[in-house]
């Protein structure tokens, strides 16, 4: 993570009062208005998941966009929406690449949550999440609010150069960011010849919340993809250590197994997605497409197939 010290993610009114368009006139000639009674989930929050036994931080800014992050890697993200104290959000989740998958080998999935918060206080919230690879998974969160969040924003405190120490792998540890006095993201990947452009703003300066947007472009390929890997042994896995200790490439979360729709699909002259579009070899190249896409900042939505013209 990026050293930086900001962190990113009565009484009642008688039957004679009168309603008016700056609020209610009430008997005694006094003017009251009427008040927002919604929590506010804005700020930095901290906390566990009692399903997982793992650690939770949560970045909330005014508009109510919300990153979890769980203490393995996983991240939750998605519009949260109060009414009173009552929280709910449907949320993305996905793990960390290119070393990390879900239990059953997927890096994507949806759920929502539901729960309560106070303001400036806690939160708590049931997670129900289904993996891409049809797993459920569920958590019970309980946060609370970090001072952090009470700090001003500014652009011209985060004004500067920073370096991830903590990279992976290390020879992206030589890459400097830069964030200008306007906010302007910039940095270049001298390992694969990424390029990151970007923005940072703040849509409240009473909190210590910044919202980032980057895309990453003229990525060049330096994953090695694992492909006819068998269901059983240790094959793949002493070939995954292999490569990466003499090549010193990574290796894409997704592996691509030994499948009989990849030899069937050669009769016929297709693509295993488009011999059998619902088997595991359709859904290991949709997976990969899917890792590869938001590692060069695409969008992985499927195209529709053309509709065909009758004769």
């Amino acid at each position: 993570m990026l050293r930086l010290r900001a962190v990113f993610i009565g009484f009642g009114i008688s039957a004679l009062g009168l309603a008016g368009c700056n609020g209610v006139l009430d008997e005694l000639g006094a003017t009251t208005t009427p008040t927002n009674t919604n929590a506010s989930p804005t700020g930095i929050w901290n906390g566990t998941d009692s399903v997982s036994n793992l650690q939770l931080a949560a970045i909330i800014n005014s508009s109510g966009q919300a990153y979890f992050y769980r203490s393995d890697g996983v991240v939750f993200a998605g519009v949260v929406q109060v009414a009173g104290t009552t929280l709910a959000a449907s949320v993305d989740g996905y793990t960390v690449y290119p070393v990390q998958q879900f239990a059953d080998g997927s890096t994507y999935g949806v759920g929502t949550l539901n729960g309560t918060v106070t303001t400036g206080a806690t939160m708590t919230a049931t997670l129900s999440f289904t993996t891409d690879g049809g797993t459920a998974l569920d958590g019970d969160w309980s946060l609370t609010y970090s001072s952090l969040s009470g700090d001003a924003s500014s652009l011209a405190a985060i004004t500067g150069n920073y370096r991830d120490i903590d990279a992976s792998p290390a020879t992206l540890a030589d890459t400097t960011l830069s964030i200008s006095g306007a906010g302007v993201l910039s940095a270049q990947v001298a390992a694969n010849g990424c390029v990151l452009n970007g923005t940072v703003t703040t849509d409240d300066a009473s909190f210590d919340v910044y919202q980032v947007s980057y895309t990453l472009a003229s990525c060049a390929g330096e994953y090695a993809v694992l492909n006819g890997v068998a269901p059983q042994g240790s094959v793949a896995d002493e070939a995954a250590s292999a490569i990466t200790e003499q090549f010193k490439l990574p290796i894409a979360p997704v592996r691509l197994g030994e499948r009989v729709a990849y030899n069937r699909c050669l009769i016929t002259g297709q693509a295993a997605q488009e011999y059998e579009p619902d088997g595991k070899a359709a859904q290991e190249v949709m997976e990969l497409y899917k890792w590869a896409s938001k590692l060069v900042g695409l969008s992985a939505n499927k195209r529709k197939a053309p509709k065909e013209k009758a004769a």
